[in-house]
C-alpha cells in the first residue's frame, strides 16, 4: 500500500477470516479488534457476510468510512448464521459507538496514530453520526 486511505479503507478482509472459520464449522469465533479498530464502522465485514447496505439513493454499499455518510437502508436478513457457541469480540480499549468517548472522537486518535491529514479527520467525523443512527 503506497498511501493510507482512511475514507476508503474497509473491513472486508476480516470477513474472509470469519467466513473461513464458519466454513470450517468452528463452534466459536474469536475476533480481535485493535485500539484503532476500523474507520468504516465495521460496514465491510457484515456486508461481505451477507448483510446489505444501501445509500440514501438506493445504491449498494460495501464499506469504507466515506460510505457511512450516505448510509440509508440496512438489511441484515442475509447474514450468515453465528456459530453454535457464538462470536467473542476481543478489544484492548473501551470505546462505545456514540458519546464523548465514542467512535467518532476516536478519529482524532486514529489521525495521530496513522498520520491522517486534518481535512480527512473532519470528513470521518461527519460520516460517523449516521452510523450511530443506523445501529440504534
Amino acid at each position: 500500500m503506497d498511501q493510507l486511505c482512511p475514507l476508503t479503507a474497509h473491513t472486508c478482509g476480516l470477513e474472509q477470516t470469519i467466513a473461513d472459520a464458519l466454513d470450517a464449522d468452528a463452534a466459536r469465533v474469536y475476533v480481535g479488534l485493535g485500539g484503532s479498530a476500523t474507520t468504516d464502522g465495521g460496514l465491510g465485514a457484515p456486508s461481505a457476510l451477507g448483510a446489505h447496505f444501501e445509500s440514501t439513493d438506493g445504491t449498494a454499499l460495501s464499506g469504507g468510512n466515506a460510505q457511512l455518510g450516505i448510509l440509508g437502508e440496512t438489511d441484515l436478513d442475509g447474514l450468515r448464521p453465528l456459530p453454535a457457541r457464538g462470536v467473542v469480540l476481543l478489544t484492548d480499549i473501551r470505546s462505545p459507538l456514540v458519546g464523548p468517548r465514542g467512535a467518532a472522537p476516536r478519529c482524532e486518535h486514529i489521525a495521530d496514530e496513522f498520520a491522517i491529514p486534518p481535512f480527512q479527520v473532519g470528513k470521518m467525523w461527519a460520516n460517523r453520526p449516521n452510523e450511530a443512527d443506523q445501529a440504534a
